[in-house]
């Protein structure tokens, strides 16, 4: 049987390990945006404005759609150089709303329990023509005390903001 010299330097490297681990479980979660239909012609836009389409249809409750929707905004007009305004809309609705069981990713981890959103979003041009169309998705399968759906919805709003900016956006030159 193996005797430990000094229990403070093996407490400490458990420790290290824990850590480790903890903020490696603490990124459970992913976001990606996959084009479900592509351009149907070139459109440079500056402005940008968001909002829900067909609430009553929608897969999730009235207090996730809103707070995606601040998280849309925030990732559209503070990260991104985008301008309030009507040059492109963004109509987007959930398409699936799952929050899956906390409990499970804090006891299990590794996909057990995860959490799911994935929201559909639709670009129109000034005159209501849809341009483009993508569905974005955010997932969360672990993290600290079994991970917050609120980094999954991020991760969704971020995938759309990415991909608005990276198709539409129109420096002003």
């Amino acid at each position: 049987m193996t005797t430990w010299p000094n229990k403070s330097v093996s407490l400490s490297a458990i420790s290290l390990v824990a850590l480790g681990i903890a903020s490696i479980a603490s990124t459970g979660c992913a976001g990606k945006a996959i084009e479900t239909q592509r351009p149907s012609r070139v459109l440079r836009a500056t402005t940008v404005q968001s909002s829900e389409e067909n609430a009553s249809a929608s897969a999730a409750p009235q207090s996730i759609r809103s707070r995606f929707q601040l998280l849309l905004d925030e990732a559209l007009y503070s990260e991104s150089p985008f301008q309030r305004g009507n040059q492109l809309t963004i109509k987007w609705q959930f398409v699936t709303y799952r929050e899956g069981s906390r409990a499970l990713r804090y006891v299990v981890g590794f996909g057990a329990g995860q959490g799911k959103v994935v929201v559909k979003a639709r670009f129109l041009d000034e005159r209501g023509r849809e341009v483009a169309t993508i569905q974005s998705e955010g997932t969360i399968t672990m993290g600290a005390f079994g991970g917050s759906y609120q980094t999954a919805l991020s991760k969704c709003a971020d995938a759309i903001a990415k991909y608005t900016k990276e198709t539409f956006y129109a420096s002003s030159r």
